[in-house]
């Protein structure tokens, strides 16, 4: 519980490691305002390899499935950030790597999604006035 204090305390502004939905949010500290990113178990290369065992492709289907659900859902409730994890010594062995290429390569090559590291997602947010 005291996690989000000791963060902002050391000036850290964001985590991007508690599961939370598809938008920032801001939580109140002591220290002023920390905000969480969007990051999901669902698309992260850990559970789904590792643990739940699903070969390859498993994961950048579920990355296509959810870039689209989340695409058709900010048409009409604005932008949505989606999160993906991968570790190298799991997607990027020869054998997965190629799929997760080819996964990126798809959502790149859409004009209406961007890629964005943790610190400009945070900007962006903090631009957009959204006082949650």
């Amino acid at each position: 519980l005291e996690t989000p204090d000791l963060l902002a305390t050391a000036g850290i502004r964001y985590c991007a490691d508690w599961v939370v939905d598809d938008l920032p949010c801001r939580i109140q500290t002591a220290h002023g305002p920390m905000f969480t990113m969007p990051y999901s178990v669902e698309l992260n290369d850990i559970p789904v390899v590792m643990i739940q065992h699903h070969d390859e492709q498993e994961l950048p289907r579920r990355m296509r499935l959810t870039a689209a659900r989340l695409k058709a859902e900010a048409a009409t409730q604005g932008p949505k950030v989606m999160c993906f994890a991968i570790h190298a010594y799991i997607s990027g062995v020869p054998h997965r790597i190629e799929a997760l290429e080819q996964a990126i390569a798809d959502l790149a090559a859409d004009p209406d999604l961007v890629f964005m590291q943790g610190r400009e997602i945070l900007d962006w947010y903090e631009a957009s006035g959204d006082p949650t």
